[in-house]
């Protein structure tokens, strides 16, 4: 069972806590499987709150809703955004928790669309681009586009393959098990977490400007995501703490 609250100041919201609850449950143990879905086990679904999608015991259904009710009276006052998930083990009768922490989303806007960059997105980046300096290095960033909202989610962030171009003022990504990675993490977040656009470092005493190199593999990039209905999503990690991004047009901010 899973209860997300937004806080009363909405700063984060509901989407942001899924993604990022998501992506909690590719990278840790104790939630893996939580969103893995089998050919066997697709869970029907309609349009009304009473159809049926799945089939739970009514056992099971009044052990976890006692949980939830006195979770939400608890969380009626709470100053902050949380995820709460429990887990019934039906062979012990036994309830546990797992720990899952919500953070403040950074909102960025940029060629016309939102882009919301969660705290754990940037630190990869920034932790990928300590480990290579000064060379520059890069990957592709994960997370989910909602065209009709314009607005893109990034949650977390795959470092360079290893056939990849890493020197001080160049970087080219390779493309040696990306795929694959990439094919992975949706797989086990249930489709909710996908590629989303690349990023790349720029070394120490350098703008996260945009380069003209920088600026032509973005346009680049932008043709080819024209074909999904996509922008393309750039964004360029410097020294500075928040990464800048290039959408679509190429307007940033």
């Amino acid at each position: 069972m899973v209860v997300l609250a937004e806080g009363p100041d909405r700063r984060v919201r509901l989407d942001d806590l899924e993604l990022q609850l998501a992506l909690t449950a590719y990278e840790t143990p104790e939630l893996a499987g939580m969103f893995e879905m089998t050919a066997s086990a697709t869970v029907r679904y309609g349009g009304g709150c009473r159809d049926v999608s799945t089939v739970l015991a009514e056992d099971v259904v009044a052990t976890l809703s006692g949980i939830a009710s006195q979770h939400l009276k608890s969380r009626l006052d709470a100053p902050s955004p949380s995820i709460a998930v429990w887990h019934l083990c039906e062979q012990s009768l036994t309830v546990s928790r797992a720990s899952v922490p919500a953070e403040s989303t950074i909102v960025r806007r940029a060629g016309g669309w939102q882009v919301r960059l969660s705290p754990h997105a940037k630190r990869l980046m920034r932790a990928f681009r300590a480990r290579k300096l000064p060379s520059e290095t890069g990957g592709v960033m994960l997370g989910r586009m909602d065209v009709g909202a314009k607005t893109v989610y990034v949650v977390g962030a795959l470092g360079s393959p290893c056939d990849s171009v890493e020197w001080p003022d160049l970087y080219v990504r390779g493309v040696k098990g990306l795929a694959r990675a990439v094919e992975e993490v949706k797989r086990r977040t249930g489709g909710h977490v996908e590629y989303v656009g690349e990023w790349h470092s720029h070394p120490d005493r350098c703008s996260s400007r945009p380069s003209e190199d920088d600026k032509e593999a973005h346009r680049w990039l932008v043709e080819r995501m024209a074909a999904t209905g996509h922008p393309g999503l750039l964004a360029i990690q410097g020294q500075h703490h928040r990464p800048h991004f290039m959408l679509s047009s190429g307007s940033s901010h």
